[in-house]
């Protein structure tokens, strides 16, 4: 009998690059959603712990002490909303053989389109920057798909590893015939 990881629950699956259609799971994954939950609910016993262990060694704090640490200690359950959103937020990518289908479902709502594939000029690949300049040496790399008029314009990968970015790149032109492009770096 074939043991499965019942973390793998968690964790969607890789695209099969080999035929068409390809599906690709975009966006965080519901791993991400649940370690996010888990750090919301152990964070404020660490941080409590901390800061309540310093006010016990500590001399001269102010007589408040109690309430700045149970202000801190705090702060981590806005982790819960955050991980139980990503849990339940979910982004699918399909690239048939002559469509593109999209459809993103979140507690909200859901969005979902589709594209001819004839209507897509290029799979492109992008170096993708942190959100600002204090993070510089952390980077991405992205493909995506991109739409003649620009319309869906969609990311479909996001890697640490330019290898693997480069090389889904190149497996879902040779299976699209869409040709490889690079593009501008985009901040995230």
């Amino acid at each position: 009998m074939a043991k499965t990881n019942s973390l793998s629950a968690f964790v969607p699956p890789d695209p099969d690059l080999s035929r068409l259609p390809v599906t690709f799971y975009v966006g965080g994954t519901p791993l991400f959603g649940l370690a996010l939950i888990i750090a919301g609910i152990l964070g404020p016993f660490v941080v409590g712990g901390i800061l309540g262990l310093i006010g016990l060694v500590a001399v001269g704090l102010p007589d408040s002490w109690g309430w700045i640490v149970l202000g801190f200690a705090a702060i981590p359950l806005l982790a819960i909303p955050w991980g139980w959103w990503v849990m339940h937020t979910k982004t699918v990518v399909q690239v048939g053989a002559d469509l593109v289908a999209y459809r993103r479902d979140t507690p909200v709502r859901t969005t979902r389109w589709q594209a001819p594939l004839s209507e897509y000029t290029a799979i492109v690949y992008r170096k993708v920057l942190p959100p600002s300049r204090s993070k510089a040496e952390v980077s991405m790399h992205g493909i995506e798909l991109w739409h003649g008029r620009g319309e869906h314009n969609v990311r479909l990968v996001q890697a640490t590893d330019e290898t693997l970015a480069r090389g889904t790149q190149k497996q879902l032109a040779r299976l699209t015939g869409l040709k490889m492009k690079d593009g501008d770096p985009v901040r995230s």
